[in-house]
Formats: C-alpha cells, structure tokens, sequence
C-alpha cells in the first residue's frame, strides 16, 4: 500500500461475520469514485454469500487474501469448492 496525508482510509466495521473464514473492508475515496479494498483469510462454505452481499456494496472491490487452497493436491476437495 502506498502512503500519502492526502489518502484517507477508513475501515468498515460492519462487515457481517462469517464462521467459515474472515474478512476485512476498508474505503477510500478517490478521483474516480469508492474503492473498496478486501482482505479475505481461508473463504470457503460462506464465501459466495459474502460476494452476493459485496455486490450490492457501491464502490469499486479489489479482493486479495490468504486464499490458502492447494490447487496443486488432486484429492483436496476444497479447490474443488471454491471454484464452483
């Protein structure tokens, strides 16, 4: 993240609460309108229901995280899961 005094940043503290994984918004605003930054930790079960509520969220998401998925393990059913 780059730093500027002039780049304000404010985190959202109403983010439902998941108990499958943990997640974290914050908000700037800029030229072009709200960007909504998300830090997501270990989605899975309830990931697609916090993407169907990030979607009527305004502003711009950018998602990165600790996916945390062996996409690499043939057996791991859990890559399987999220990419469906």
């Amino acid at each position: 993240m780059i730093y500027n005094k002039n780049f304000k940043l404010k985190s959202n503290t109403k983010v439902k609460k998941y108990k499958s994984y943990q997640v974290m918004e914050a908000l700037t605003e800029t030229d072009v309108g709200t960007l909504r930054m998300i830090n997501v930790y270990r989605p899975l079960e309830e990931f697609s229901d916090y993407l169907c509520d990030l979607a009527s969220k305004p502003g711009t998401p950018i998602i990165a995280g600790d996916f945390n998925l062996h996409v690499e393990r043939p057996d791991d059913l859990c890559p399987e899961k999220f990419f469906k």
